[in-house]
């Protein structure tokens, strides 16, 4: 058997599948990955994911996991005495509506209850109606995005319209299904605003070519999406495709109705919540605060304000020599700028070119949620790096200049 010929190989398999790429876990981040094989500091600035950078969970919402994971606590007074009584409300009252608990399935819509709760806080959010029955959950909101591409895209001709810069599920995801990307450019310099006059721009140019924490439970992967104004026979479908995968992953589910239902004024946890939560949400706005500035600091480099998500994206002018230097190794500059940071510092960030952006730009993205006590060391990392960078690419050729 081990010397026939392998039957599924990279000529082989789907060309769509090797079309796509996801740059979030890419060259950088798999270079990472090596490094902290061989025992070296890796700092992953690659993406949200709080609690693997130090961030602490909202008591309340562990508490009702932890009783629902292990229900026969709850059959134990002494141990059931060390839960505030809210909590242990919560989970007796998803034991009930959960049927089998968190290791039975669930509807491939989602739990019934669930929905429920998602349903009222959109209600309450919004002041418009909002019906369980056009909620589905998922394992996390990807998984939504995907499940409407795959219905969106029929073939090639198929274009899907998406503001650069992009996140990465979105090209890949097109890629995969067969569809065409239609880019339109946010505006960087007036903060990333939607420019009308481009994205017709780009919607003219497409017809005549074709004719996305301070919850942060990144590990309980859920998502939801409300399903309104769409034919009843498509929701059907949908839900024939949600069906497949039988259903979202149940924990993943409960996190969700705990996300849009946390514990109320008068609640034992209530003050517990809601101290935890401000104090999560003042210290984001202050390390995007501090991140801004300190990449505004540096040479060559303009950051936004970082305002919308756990993100920065700053814009970085690279010398003549290192962009030709990177031509000749094959690579965007970008690229080679997030490598020579990860190799230098242990610092790992995903290129610009990953999410697409205006031609003749370079950036890079990194996240804000590293604990407070490591941004001093973070930002000295990034400065230190930066401006040896911007030394040794002095000179106008593809040669680093010596120091």
């Amino acid at each position: 058997m081990s010397g026939r010929a392998k039957q599924l190989t990279a000529d082989t398999i789907n060309d769509n599948m090797k079309n796509c790429r996801y740059e979030v876990r890419g060259e950088i981040y798999l270079a990472g990955v090596k490094r902290s094989k061989e025992g070296k500091e890796v700092i992953n600035l690659n993406v949200g994911n709080p609690q693997a950078l130090g961030q602490k969970p909202l008591t309340f919402n562990r508490q009702v996991m932890a009783l629902l994971m292990a229900p026969f606590l709850m059959e134990n007074e002494e141990i059931i005495r060390t839960f505030p009584p809210d909590a242990v409300a919560r989970a007796k009252l998803y034991l009930k509506n959960l049927n089998g608990g968190l290791g039975a399935y669930s509807d491939s819509k989602g739990n019934p209850f669930i929905r429920q709760e998602i349903a009222n806080f959109i209600e309450n959010e919004t002041g418009m109606p909002s019906s369980a029955d056009n909620i589905f959950l998922s394992n996390g909101a990807s998984e939504c995005a995907r499940m409407l591409l795959a219905a969106l895209i029929r073939g090639p001709t198929d274009g899907i319209m998406v503001p650069i810069p992009q996140y990465p599920l979105y090209s890949a995801s097109i890629a995969l299904y067969g569809g065409e990307l239609v880019p339109y450019y946010l505006d960087e310099e007036n903060g990333w605003v939607l420019d009308i006059d481009e994205l017709q721009k780009s919607f003219d140019a497409a017809r005549a070519k074709v004719s996305k924490g301070a919850y942060g439970e990144c590990g309980l992967r859920g998502g939801y999406m409300e399903l309104l104004n769409f034919d009843d026979k498509v929701i059907g479908e949908i839900y024939k495709v949600a069906s497949i995968n039988l259903c979202p992953n149940v924990p993943g589910q409960v996190a969700l109705g705990l996300m849009v239902n946390p514990p109320r004024i008068g609640d034992p946890s209530f003050e517990l919540y809601k101290e935890e939560k401000a104090s999560l949400i003042e210290s984001l706005k202050r390390r995007a605060i501090r991140i801004t500035n300190a990449f505004n600091s540096l040479e060559g480099v303009l950051c936004q304000p970082t305002d919308g998500a756990m993100y920065s994206f700053p814009r970085i002018t690279l010398p003549p020599a290192a962009v030709n230097a990177a031509r000749e190794r094959g690579k965007a500059p970008d690229v080679l700028y997030c490598l020579e940071l990860l190799e230098e510092t242990g610092l790992s960030c995903v290129p610009g070119s990953g999410f697409r952006q205006l031609p003749g730009t370079f950036h890079l993205r990194t996240t804000i949620l590293p604990p407070e006590d490591l941004f001093d060391k973070i930002i000295e990392k990034f400065s230190t790096f930066h401006n040896g960078f911007l030394r040794r690419y002095s000179g106008s050729s593809g040669i680093r200049a010596k120091l």
